[in-house]
Order: C-alpha cells, then sequence, then structure tokens
C-alpha cells in the first residue's frame, strides 16, 4: 500500500510540473508576440519610409506562357538595414525575378498567392542579410499578361 501512494504522488506530481511547464510556454510564446506587434506599431510613417527600398517596376516570365510586370516596397527593421539591401539590390533582384519565375500567372492572381509570395521573398532575402532584416515586402504594382 505504500508503494501505492508513492506512484500516486509521483503521478500527481508529474501532471503537475507538466501543467506548469505548459503554461510557461504558452505564456511566453504570446508575450513575444505581443511584444512583436507592438513594436512593428511604435513606428511613424516617417520612420517606416526611413527603413524602406523601393524597387521600381521589374518585369520578368511566370512559370508558365505569362510575364510579370511589377514593383515592390521593402520594409526593414532599421536604416542600417535599409543601406545594407541598398547594397544588395542585385541579390534582391536575383532573388524576386528566381521567385516570380517558379509562380504561375493564375497562382499570382489571389490575395492568397500574393502573401505567400510576399513571406517567400522575406525569408529570401533576409537569409542574404547580416545588419538588419526585412520586416515586410509589399507589393506596389502589379500587371500580368
Amino acid at each position: 500500500m505504500n508503494n501505492k501512494k508513492v506512484m500516486g504522488m509521483l503521478l500527481i506530481f508529474i501532471v503537475t510540473v507538466g501543467v506548469i511547464g505548459a503554461g510557461a510556454f504558452y505564456f511566453i510564446q504570446n508575450t513575444s508576440s505581443t511584444a512583436e506587434a507592438d513594436d512593428a506599431e511604435v513606428l511613424s510613417a516617417d520612420e517606416m519610409a526611413a527603413n524602406s527600398w523601393e524597387l521600381e517596376e521589374l518585369t520578368t516570365n511566370l512559370a508558365d506562357d505569362h510575364f510579370i510586370k511589377a514593383s515592390f516596397k521593402i520594409q526593414l527593421d532599421s536604416e542600417k538595414g535599409r543601406e545594407e539591401l541598398e547594397k544588395r539590390d542585385y541579390q534582391v533582384k536575383n532573388a524576386i525575378i528566381m521567385d516570380l519565375s517558379s509562380r504561375s500567372a493564375e497562382s499570382l492572381q489571389t490575395t492568397e498567392g500574393l502573401k505567400e509570395m510576399e513571406k517567400a521573398l522575406q525569408e529570401t532575402i533576409n537569409k542574404e542579410m547580416t545588419k538588419g532584416k526585412v520586416v515586410k515586402v509589399y507589393i506596389t504594382q502589379r500587371l500580368i499578361q
């Protein structure tokens, strides 16, 4: 009987530790997401403009028999990030051309497809960055034919 009591107490202890751990994990995840969202909201329009880089009209073939003419605005986390991106403009253009040439006109006709492309470009460009990071990629103009 003594052995059963010990096993029962051990089980209660393990469950309690698990619940506390899960609660801590949930709290940490939500706190960091909220902090990131708060940081993004703090930027004024002038700060966003100072931390942004524009790629004017770019024309390239798509994966199917269509082509796209598009412009992009890339928001970075700092002016140093923007300065770095300006120096890496050829890498950015290459990343965009490579990404667009793998997509079909149909996939770029939907909001979902455009958002997925913007996110993929953000991740690809961030891999090249060392002094800053891309916060968001905006497609500011597009024409598909």
